[in-house]
């Protein structure tokens, strides 16, 4: 095999075919240029005019890959690929491309099933796939989240349609639940400091205090009291601080 041969005819294809190929290269970064742009510009319309946020995002992300597509199909025929027979083979070749993509499909497919059944929508708070976030944005295959510590979290659609998905913030209202065992016997003085303790907070919009255990020399209260979403870390957080002060001023004992 005459390499040097086979180096030169390549040399020649290569310098032949080059200004087609740069042809090639620009108008497929220019095209993906103009995608993301047109996303982002979509975006923005939609903000202004306040549009829903959840679909807006969605649709953005739609666009700008659809613009994709047919990018990659024009620049397939600038390298001189019959757009028609590209089309044809695809079309053919259908069922195995579904195939090979079933998983990447699903995810499109459960984009949509979120948007129209919206177990959450952007700006909800979400237990999904063992992270906890706020919705930030709906793409057509994944949801990205942002946890408290302001880390980046992409879910697959398709995991969280399949999966579990806990909305924490869909209700208007939450319950705060904790447990206190007061030492001592008397039944109405302990319920009775233990009220005293966490009823001061102007978010508490109901309090509830029974009894869920009782043993020789204490008594274990719940401590049930409903706040707004918003409020909810602040109103857990009182509570135990409540508490705590109360037992380290005497006023009863934990």
């Amino acid at each position: 095999m005459d390499f040097t041969k086979l180096a030169q005819d390549f040399l020649n294809l290569v310098v032949t075919n080059a200004p087609t190929y740069l042809k090639a290269i620009i108008l497929l970064w220019v095209g993906f240029k103009i995608a993301n742009v047109l996303s982002g510009v979509l975006r923005k319309i939609f903000t202004v005019q306040k549009f829903d946020e959840t679909l807006s995002n969605f649709i953005s992300s739609m666009v700008g890959w659809v613009v994709k597509i047919f990018v990659i199909i024009a620049v397939a025929g600038t390298l001189g690929i019959e757009t028609t027979s590209f089309a044809a083979a695809f079309g053919g070749s259908f069922l195995a491309i579904g195939i090979a993509l079933q998983g990447t499909l699903s995810h499109i497919a459960s984009g949509f099933m979120i948007l129209i059944f919206r177990p959450f929508k952007v700006g909800d708070t979400i237990v999904a796939q063992g992270h906890t976030g706020k919705v930030r944005e709906i793409q057509l295959f994944s949801t990205i989240i942002t946890t408290a510590d302001n880390q980046t979290i992409i879910i697959p659609n398709g995991a969280l349609s399949s999966g579990t998905t806990q909305n924490i913030t869909f209700q208007p209202e939450r319950r705060v639940d904790l447990s206190f065992t007061i030492n001592g016997t008397n039944f109405d003085e302990a319920k009775s400091k233990l009220t005293k303790a966490v009823s001061g907070h102007a978010q508490i919009k109901s309090l509830e205090i029974v009894p869920t255990a009782i043993s020789a020399g204490s008594i274990t209260f719940a401590v049930r009291a409903w706040t707004s979403t918003d409020n909810f870390a602040d109103i857990n957080a009182y509570v135990l601080e409540a508490v705590k002060k109360a037992s380290e001023e005497g006023q009863l004992s934990i």
